[in-house]
């Protein structure tokens, strides 16, 4: 395929942007009308192009298929996009006036507000203010920074609870919440993670790099940038204030947080839930009720329950905590708050505005729900819910089918078939004005930035904690803890919702190719499906059947563990042309991750085998199958930018399976992928059949004899 072939593609997919709602669906309608027809949608021909262009042509999809895929992608997966921002500044154009909710004019003055901002501008007054402390009394203080997201020693969240799916409180260590009630890269911790990742991936611009030695050059430059950082702070305020700083309290902050630092996420720490007032019993340190109670803005009777994530690691929080008086936990605490806030202010950004206005979409996610549901008309809405609804009940069919016809015992089967069929797509058609509007209408938003990220931080998380208590919804969910911006549905166990913001999600999927929409939208469904009946899935609302079926998965885990030491994390690794060589890896993280994975891809390619139309794309010429586009298109949703510093971190941090590896254990475990694609037996993305995994299986699978790999959770 040639690079002019594919600007010619890009060229005329540009040339079809300007177009109308009602006609993409006209000439949707008129292409379902006759399947043998060729898809000359506008839509049809701007994915197709964004699929070709985004291809390596030089790459052997059998060896490297993500560098195939993926090796020309020019898309953007942050968060925040400028596609999104121009969105939010044209509503405001026409709607942040005086007429406007007080709401809408929150947002857009505390957005105003952060682009105005100059932190060099009034400097010593600005130091001044991050002096300031609302609270000297300790449980006060506790209050203050969990609800400014600057506490030192843990953080309080919210779950799910199991027992009747209300919300609780989670406490533990930071940035391990079940549920969304953390500002993204707004820690001094994650500012100095994200730079020094910057290095990180720097260094890996070799041949060859040794993982160990790369990641103790990262944690390195974390120590050494929070100590540049707290210098600098020490010498500014020592100028703003004219005497000397707590330097004393800073250094044993940081001390402590270098003590906290946690390189890997243990899957099986132990939790414990106990109610509040058990805390002062167990804990001490602060009036336990008072600061729960401060949290939420609303009174507790005390029996509610609090799940402890970590007891270990809250138990030795409350150890640390006895080397200090009242006095000194003070201090160190507002010192320790007083930099976090330093360093924000003084941030730089690249994009100031694009900075603002992802910040105040984080701090207000029901206020941009109600935006963007209202930018949206009713008939791409209403297209938006049929569409998934049949697709996500499609998938469920095929799973349940697949759990009839495998070697399960009747009881399981007949136990997960329940589970499966009380499974939600949880959809909204709105966001929630009456809430909304009550959920700010005691804030006061002005021209002071400073002042307004406090009171929003505060507003933010105690509109949160008022929903402890209350029973979880779709609603609730996708109003505040799924990004507005967020193009992927989420599972929160132990909810019976898939959750989605579907009118947010790319318009093209809708108005495509049927089998482009479910290889796209399909995929993305069948793996929130799946990871219901994962190993940790499957413990959630199946009442007691994990003894009957603890056999049948201990084959699947001990085959899928097989499969990534042995096919997927073989010594060197190449990815992005570096050769990456690494001692010992802690697979057991990835494990539900990758059954979940390969069982969605299965549903998927059965759906797309089965229960789809077939029309002709333009631009796809006879050397291109519609067995490989569909696959193609199916594995791009895991493409967007992905640097050799992220692959390394997850790899050693355990938080996510790298996207190299994730479509290989996809691909690489389906019959179809080889076939579609012609690949010859012993390349690098075919497992012989014996080796495959497959849940759930038919008939008893066969252990595999091997040496178990020697693993560690220390470099």
């Amino acid at each position: 395929m040639s690079f002019h072939f594919v600007i010619m593609c890009l060229a005329i997919a540009n040339s079809e942007i300007m177009r109308t709602e009602a006609s993409m669906v006209q000439e949707r309608e008129e292409h379902i009308k006759n399947s043998d027809k060729q898809c000359n949608t506008s839509v049809c021909k701007e994915a197709v192009a964004k699929m070709l262009s985004s291809i390596n042509y030089y790459a052997d999809p059998c060896e490297e298929f993500h560098e195939y895929i993926c090796g020309n992608q020019i898309t953007d997966n942050k968060p925040m996009s400028k596609k999104h921002l121009g969105l939010l500044r044209r509503y405001f154009k026409k709607n942040g006036n005086a007429q406007s909710e007080k709401y809408i004019l929150d947002f857009r003055r505390f957005y105003e507000s952060c682009i105005a901002f100059d932190p060099t501008f009034d400097f010593i007054e600005n130091m001044k203010f991050i002096k300031k402390y609302t609270s000297t009394n300790l449980t006060g203080v506790f209050i203050e920074s969990i609800l400014t997201q600057s506490m030192l020693f843990f953080d309080v969240g919210m779950k799910i609870g199991e027992e009747d799916g209300s919300y609780i409180f989670q406490i533990g260590s930071p940035g391990k919440n079940a549920l969304k009630t953390e500002l993204r890269d707004w820690s001094v911790i994650q500012q100095v993670e994200n730079e020094c990742g910057e290095h990180l991936e720097k260094s890996l611009s070799t041949k060859s790099v040794n993982m160990e030695k790369s990641y103790e050059n990262f944690e390195k430059c974390k120590d050494d940038l929070m100590m540049k950082y707290a210098e600098r702070y020490q010498k500014d305020m020592q100028f703003a204030l004219g005497e000397s700083n707590n330097n004393v309290a800073l250094q044993d902050s940081l001390k402590f947080l270098k003590r906290m630092t946690v390189r890997h996420i243990n899957n099986t720490d132990k939790c414990a839930s106990i109610p509040i007032n058990m805390f002062n019993k167990k804990y001490g340190v602060i009036e336990w009720k008072t600061f729960f109670e401060g949290l939420a803005s609303k009174t507790f009777t005390g029996n509610e329950l609090v799940e402890i994530y970590n007891v270990e690691f809250m138990n030795g929080i409350f150890s640390h905590m006895k080397n200090y008086d009242e006095r000194g936990l003070v201090e160190l605490l507002q010192e320790f708050s007083s930099f976090q806030f330093y360093t924000h202010f003084l941030r730089h950004y690249k994009d100031r505005t694009l900075f603002c206005m992802d910040l105040s979409q984080q701090l207000m996610p029901d206020v941009t729900n109600v935006i963007l549901y209202d930018v949206k008309s009713s008939l791409q809405i209403n297209n938006s819910f049929s569409n998934l609804k049949k697709i996500f009940d499609d998938v469920k069919n095929i799973l349940k089918n697949f759990l009839s016809e495998s070697s399960l015992d009747d009881d399981t089967k007949s136990s997960y078939e329940k589970k499966l069929s009380k499974l939600e797509l949880g959809l909204i058609r709105s966001g929630d004005r009456n809430r909304t509007h009550n959920n700010y209408l005691s804030l006061v938003v002005t021209k002071n930035y400073m002042t307004n990220l406090q009171n929003l931080l505060k507003n933010y998380r105690r509109t949160l904690f008022s929903l402890v208590g209350k029973k979880s919804s779709a609603e609730t969910l996708l109003n505040f803890f799924v990004g507005p911006f967020t193009n992927t549905p989420k599972t929160f166990y132990p909810s019976n919702f898939v959750v989605w913001h579907p009118p947010l999600y790319d318009e093209q999927y809708f108005y495509l190719s049927n089998y482009l929409g479910v290889a796209k939208l399909g995929l993305l469904l069948a793996q929130e499906v799946a990871k219901h009946f994962d190993p940790i899935g499957r413990l959630f609302r199946t009442g007691d059947v994990s003894t009957a079926s603890n056999d049948y998965y201990s084959v699947i885990i001990s085959n899928t563990e097989k499969i990534l030491y042995e096919y997927y994390l073989k010594t060197p690794y190449t990815f992005h042309g570096t050769s990456i060589d690494f001692l010992s890896i802690n697979g057991s993280h990835f494990i539900n991750e990758m059954i979940a994975d390969y069982t969605a891809f299965r549903i998927s390619t059965h759906y797309f085998e089965t229960n789809t139309i077939r029309e002709r794309l333009p631009w796809i010429f006879n050397n291109i199958t519609e067995e490989q586009i569909f696959i193609i298109a199916a594995a791009q949703e895991f493409c967007g930018r992905y640097s050799k510093a992220e692959f390394l971190r997850n790899i050693i941090e355990g938080r996510r399976l790298p996207f190299p590896i994730k479509i290989q254990n996809m691909m690489s475990n389906s019959p179809s992928f080889s076939k579609a694609f012609k690949c010859s037996d012993g390349s690098a993305m075919t497992l012989d059949s014996s080796v495959m995994v497959q849940f759930p299986y038919k008939s008893e699978a066969i252990y595999y004899e091997y040496e178990e790999p020697s693993l560690s959770n220390d470099f």
